[in-house]
């Protein structure tokens, strides 16, 4: 062990014996890594008033760091789940304020998220399908005035569950699926789309805020990618044909895949067992 940027002086640690990995199982980013110290700090309360604070990316930790998570403790797990949600919500609303028209468009494209909102004593709290049922993060009471301010309150808050059942129900309650709607909200259509169409990841937003994305350069994306995956299966296919082809011609070489030979098949092919006839000359 020795100072940073400095070998003057050196002190041995025996450490025995430490297995590292051959490679690295995913690459983290150093935003990432940045967050999480952030977040670890906080938790351990050695941040300062002055250190930056979470990022809504900090709600995807747990699928950077699996294992470190899975591991914590509940009552810190809980901890890190409510500043989490937090920092997400103020992202959030920054991205969703160009489209929202009223304050049931609020609590729509928060459902469309996988975010949900409840009514309690002290005013509204939110809760997420991404987190345990019982985390939530209390509301500002201006965002609380705002919701207050639906006619038929009771009506729009029930109307939530099912728009939130049905994103469990189709497998959506993963932060990978609002991960892929991030990355869209980035601009970051090239990745957004390596996830819809490679990973089969539907994001996990409004669809007046999708079509919009669509509209700004992911259909785009969207298409290339197509075209892409179509040129590769033509490629496949027409090198199966050029194998084919050399078989019937009889090239020698690799084992190849034989193409379709009706002739072949079904008049000199001796190998295949004879058919009982309908008595008219026709198999059946």
């Amino acid at each position: 062990m020795s100072f940073t940027k400095s070998n003057k002086h050196v002190v041995p640690v025996p450490l025995g014996h430490l297995p590292f990995p051959e490679k690295m199982e995913k690459y983290v980013s150093s935003g990432f890594v940045r967050q999480n110290h952030l977040l670890l700090e906080m938790l351990s309360d050695q941040s300062s008033d002055n250190s930056p604070k979470l990022t809504a990316a900090a709600m995807f930790l747990p699928m950077v760091f699996p294992k470190l998570y899975e591991r914590m403790d509940a009552i810190y797990k809980k901890q890190y789940e409510s500043v989490a949600l937090g920092s997400h919500i103020k992202n959030a609303e920054r991205t969703h304020a160009p489209f929202e028209k009223s304050a049931k468009d609020y609590i729509a494209f928060f459902n469309a998220r996988g975010f949900y909102f409840v009514k309690g004593e002290k005013g509204f709290e939110v809760k997420s399908i991404y987190t345990d049922n019982g985390t939530s993060c209390p509301l500002p009471k201006r965002t609380s005035q705002y919701l207050n301010s639906i006619p038929d309150l009771t009506t729009a808050l029930k109307e939530q569950y099912p728009v939130i059942n049905k994103l469990a129900e189709e497998g959506r309650n993963n932060l990978e699926n609002l991960w892929a709607g991030y990355l869209m909200e980035r601009g970051m259509y090239g990745k957004a789309t390596y996830m819809i169409r490679a990973e089969n990841m539907q994001p996990n937003l409004h669809l007046d805020i999708v079509h919009h994305h669509m509209d700004n350069g992911l259909r785009q994306c969207l298409v290339q990618e197509s075209q892409r995956q179509s040129s590769i299966q033509q490629n496949r296919s027409l090198r199966k044909g050029v194998y084919a082809i050399s078989s019937i011609l009889g090239g020698g070489g690799k084992k190849t895949e034989e193409m379709y030979n009706g002739f072949k098949d079904e008049f000199t092919d001796f190998t295949k067992k004879k058919r009982k006839s309908n008595g008219i000359g026709l198999p059946w």
